[in-house]
């Protein structure tokens, strides 16, 4: 079997719902869009959980698809802003952190 790559996406959002919660309503939305298949093939996780923060993985073949279905979600009260799309968790980690330090100041 091919090893797949993946790409890391950063997305900021307001709510604070635990983890499993907000894995949950996120598959659920990319299984509505591109059917249980889809959602196979897309292999979305959720990687990374901060304050505000949450990194997401996903097939480099499927990106646009992930950014869609997150762009399309209506969460309580808040949106999912995706920042960046990177390759590797150490670059996003930083960015965020980045973001982190410029709202304490």
């Amino acid at each position: 079997m091919k090893y797949e790559k993946k790409r890391y996406i950063l997305v900021y959002h307001e709510m604070h719902d635990d983890y499993k919660e907000l894995e949950r309503e996120i598959k659920s939305r990319v299984k509505d869009l591109f059917g249980a298949i889809g959602l196979k093939f897309i292999d979305f996780r959720l990687v990374k959980l901060e304050t505000n923060f949450f990194i997401v993985r996903c097939n480099n073949k499927h990106v646009d698809d992930v950014l869609f279905a997150l762009s399309s979600m209506k969460p309580k009260d808040s949106t999912f802003l995706p920042i960046k799309v990177s390759g590797t968790i150490k670059k996003l980690e930083r960015i965020m952190a980045d973001f982190i330090q410029i709202q304490k100041s």
